[in-house]
């Protein structure tokens, strides 16, 4: 597998050069944008489009916000780039020093990205071990990850991404995520925005992109056209990502904002970021095959009218320390598998019948989404070790004129009360607004498959079993639905070299790490909480997946072999 290296803001160039030296026989360095009309210079080489073809680049470090303009970018399989983490707090006056790696596909450019099963692309942190500091853990700057620039001999704390992936917290209770911006793609597709932030309905200013600071350009996304596209991402994975600008206005590990259905998202990986593992702001583009673990935040999350499709889904929503070394589950990690919000503006473009437009009715099925509350069964009956259990966790959380379609759905590891429900419906006060929680056998959703909100929350089961419990929903505790199912998994993983790897960080039943990998596959296939789901009939959808979860029976784990916790050891192959 091949590295290379290109490098971004000028600011940051001479830092990284001393860095990085002796770590490659070459290096190509790009400063600026890539542009197709004026291609910027670098002290050592040009701004090529095409990452992983050269035998004489070595790795790729995207510092600061790399943008490509009006043209495409083509990263080849097994291709590792990585982001600079950032170097300095954030300054309105000057938001651009210390800024972070980031790869922003701008409207009307275009990303080939596609990896495949054995050589998948990865989009992972350029932070490096510091030898001289005690344990060999990663230096913080202002409360942030940050490179080490001193001695020579500097290795990267994520330093074989490809077969032996970092865990989400290090021996000193820092998180690995944060370390850089991850992935920004902006369309023009619809969204339900007002004229507020360009002048021009539907268009917003990306969030975790400073403007003024940058071009406003270069952050605009949305548009007339949901048939857009801005690229192909096949075999593509995500780590570590999800820097914050400041509070709420963060990065995730894929950002897509009024990304249209002509883009392609297919087996595509989050991992251990910060925000969210994937925020669709509006937008039409559909995702198949999507995994996503070790979130800050939400492992899916969409806003301002997105109405796309999403099929074949493994969300972990699983706790880790904040950078303060709280305990596990205090804050800062594993928060909801999906938090599904209509709109996000003050005056959103609203239609004749009160509803904003568009109506953000997306599609998700064939999701198996896994929590780790505290005490909750696995396979064997036996708890979870002890966490802290954040209170607000939820499984789906569905809000503000969201109507969305969630069918083929196993929820497990969810309490099924306030502190952690399968599903919560809140309508934010319009009770006629209805979300389709499919639990019958076709497509014929009845009455007691529609779930319309009132002014408070409204708790449903997910049609759709769920290991939990409550007198509100049906309950298949201590069942074993899944192949070595458990619901915690440590976010510590084990120590080797000085840092701390994914590998073995699954628990046995006993709650000791090293327990045998976890397969999302059904145990038993013909288990009617795993069987007898309804046959997807949209079109662009698989409707040969009639199955609960995400994974039918009989065929290959779809994870395996490319995804981080398949190279980790989590997952079975």
């Amino acid at each position: 597998m091949r590295l290379i290296n290109k490098l971004g803001l000028g600011t940051i160039l001479a830092a990284a050069l001393m860095v990085l030296a002796g770590q490659s026989s070459a290096q190509t360095i790009c400063t600026g944008n890539i542009d197709s009309l004026t291609p910027s210079t670098g002290g050592a080489g040009t701004c090529d489009r095409i990452w992983g073809d050269d035998a004489d680049e070595a790795f790729v470090v995207v510092g600061g916000p790399v943008f490509v303009l009006d043209t495409k970018l083509t990263i080849l399989p097994g291709t590792i780039v990585r982001g600079q983490p950032r170097t300095a707090a954030y300054s309105p006056s000057t938001p651009l020093v210390g800024f972070p790696g980031v790869l922003v596909i701008t409207r009307g450019a275009f990303l080939d990205a596609r990896g495949t099963k054995n050589d998948p692309i990865i989009l992972t942190t350029a932070a490096l071990n510091d030898p001289a500091s005690t344990g060999n853990t990663l230096k913080l700057s202002n409360g942030k990850p940050a490179p080490y620039t001193g001695a020579a001999g500097e290795t990267f704390l994520d330093d074989d991404p490809a077969n032996d992936p970092l865990a989400p917290l290090q021996a000193d209770g820092s998180s690995a995520y944060g370390l850089h911006g991850g992935l920004v793609i902006n369309g023009y597709a619809p969204t339900n925005l007002d004229d507020t932030a360009t002048g021009i309905e539907g268009e917003g200013i990306v969030e975790g992109i400073p403007v003024p600071g940058v071009a406003p350009a270069a952050a605009t996304y949305g548009g007339n056209s949901p048939h857009d596209s801005s690229g192909v991402l096949e075999y593509f994975s995500i780590r570590h990502a999800g820097d914050e600008l400041e509070p709420n206005k963060e990065l995730n590990g894929y950002t897509l904002a009024g990304v249209g259905d002509g883009t392609v998202l297919s087996y595509v990986d989050a991992y251990a970021n910060g925000d969210d593992g994937f925020e669709m702001f509006g937008g039409t583009v559909n995702l198949d095959h999507v995994v996503a673990a070790w979130i800050g935040d939400d492992s899916i999350d969409t806003d301002q009218g997105y109405s796309g499709q999403i099929q074949s889904v493994l969300t972990l929503s699983l706790f880790f320390k904040d950078d303060q070394g709280g305990d596990i589950g205090s804050g800062g990690s594993g928060d909801a598998a999906g938090e599904i919000d209509g709109e996000d503006c003050p005056e959103c473009i609203i239609g004749f019948d009160g509803f904003v437009l568009p109506q953000p009715d997306f599609l998700a099925g064939n999701w198996t989404a896994m929590g780790n509350i505290a005490a909750a069964l696995n396979g064997s009956g036996v708890t979870n070790p002890a966490t802290v259990a954040n209170s607000g966790n939820e499984g789906i959380q569905i809000d503000t004129q969201a109507t969305p379609t969630i069918f083929n759905t196993v929820m497990l590891g969810w309490t099924g009360t306030s502190a952690g429900p399968a599903i919560e419906y809140n309508s934010s006060g319009r009770p006629d607004i209805c979300a389709i929680v499919a639990t019958t056998t076709d497509n014929g959703f009845d009455a007691g498959a529609t779930v319309c909100g009132t002014t408070g929350d409204t708790r449903v089961a997910a049609g759709n079993k769920y290991i939990g419990g409550s007198a509100n929903f049906p309950s298949v505790t201590g069942q074993q639905l899944l192949v070595n199912e458990n619901h915690f998994f440590d976010p510590n993983g084990v120590a080797s070299g000085g840092r701390q790897r994914l590998q073995g960080s699954k628990t046995d039943d006993a709650g000791n790490v090293g327990g045998p990998a976890f397969d999302p596959r059904p145990l038993n296939p013909a288990d009617a909480n795993v069987s007898g789901g309804i046959q997807p009939q949209w079109a662009g959808m698989d409707s040969s997946q009639t199955q609960r979860g995400g994974f039918p029976a009989g065929t290959e784990n779809w994870t395996a072999g490319w995804s981080t916790i398949s190279l980790g050891g989590i997952i079975a192959d």
